[in-house]
Order: structure tokens, then sequence, then C-alpha cells
């Protein structure tokens, strides 16, 4: 298997010991984060687990003022901020150390790159969609070089939101051997980075960035 445990424990008994100085909406977001996370664990469907685990980062990051159509720019703003916080360059030390591993395999297949589908579709050529490829191949290498790792970052996540779209979407079949490779390797990747954007989440509880769940609890 290509799945690591998800470390959550540490994090859960954080949470639990910490929740009541937190603030309202920032306990909301943890709780059911870390809710989705720990069901991810148990799940051994590759298309369950992706989709689990989606929704568990869905709702660390949503927040009032996104809304569906700006999903992608929510995400990719999100995703720097957590990097700007993240002092103990968790998230660099694990790109960096995955060198040939599954971010290495999820950035050189086309299957998760959405350029490469709008030209199966008819929306760009196939000089466009390869010349946009390689170009966010080495703009994802530079940045890695450059200590930019939001940037390598948001490009993984570009790729992890072309799965997503295809699942949701019901652009694959449930249980498809065609992308069992694609579909393992985001799991792996997901179920380490998660973790680490909690942990960061955590130890700034108080930054105005996190915002209020889109969705609050109305009683």
């Amino acid at each position: 298997m290509y799945y690591l445990d998800i470390p959550i424990l540490g994090l859960q008994q954080f949470f639990k010991e910490n929740k009541s100085s937190f603030s309202e909406n920032f306990r909301l977001k943890i709780h059911r984060t870390l809710s989705w996370l720990e069901k991810a664990g148990e799940i051994e469907n590759p298309d369950l687990k992706f989709i689990t685990l989606w929704i568990s980062f869905n709702a660390a990051y949503a927040d009032e003022l996104s809304d569906i159509s700006g999903d992608r720019n929510a995400f990719q703003e999100f995703l720097k901020q957590i990097c700007l916080l993240d002092k103990s360059h968790s998230i660099h030390q694990f790109i960096w150390q995955d060198e040939g591993g599954h971010i290495h395999n999820l950035l050189n297949t086309p299957y998760t790159f959405q350029p490469f589908w709008d030209f199966h579709n008819g929306k760009k050529s196939q000089d466009d969609w390869e010349r946009s490829f390689y170009s966010a191949k080495k703009k994802a290498d530079m940045a890695l070089k450059k200590g930019e790792t939001h940037i390598v970052l948001q490009i993984i996540f570009s790729h992890l939101y072309t799965l997503r779209n295809q699942l949701m979407h019901g652009g694959a079949t449930y249980n498809s051997s065609v992308n069992r490779k694609q579909l393992l390797e985001t799991c792996h990747i997901l179920s380490n980075l998660i973790p680490m954007i909690l942990q960061i989440m955590l130890e700034n509880p108080d930054n105005p960035y996190w915002g209020k769940p889109f969705y609050p609890v109305v009683k």
C-alpha cells in the first residue's frame, strides 16, 4: 500500500486539550477537518479515501467569503498562507524528500493535468497543453530549489483538483483500474499534507485568515 498511517492522535489530543481557548468558528473548522481525516484513515478503497480526504481539506480552507465558483482560488490562497506560517518548513521538507516519489509521479502524469483533458475535449491544441505541462513542471522544479514552497504546493493541488473534479462530477468509474496509480499516490500525499496543515493551523489559532465556516451550526 502507498498510504502511511494518518498521524492524527496527537492532533486530536491537542485539540481536545485546547479547544476551550479557541474561537467558536476555528473550533468548528478543526473539529470538522479532524472528523473527516479520521474517517479517511479507516477507508481502504482509493476512490472513497480520496473523496473523504478532500472533504477534510475542504473543511479546513473553506470560509463564508468563498463561493463555489471561487473554490480553486480560495484553496490556492489558503495554501500560500499555510506556507507562510510553516516556521518549521515541514511541508517543504516533505516535498523535497519526495524526489522520485509520489509527488514526482503526480507532476509527471498528464492524467491529472487539466489542459490535457481540455485538449481531448477540443478546447486546446496539443501544442498548447504540452507547453503548459512542461512549463508547470519546470516552474515547480525552480520554485522548490528557491524555497518557494507555496508555488510547488499550488501546482500539486492543481493536479489534485483535476482528480477531484473527475470523481465528484462523475468523470471516473468507481473502482476503475484506469486511475488506480494516481489515486493511490494522491491519497498518500493528502494523508501526509493534511495533518501538517492542521498542525500549522493549531499553532496559529487566532490568525484572522481562517475566517468563518461556510455552513455554520444553526440551532
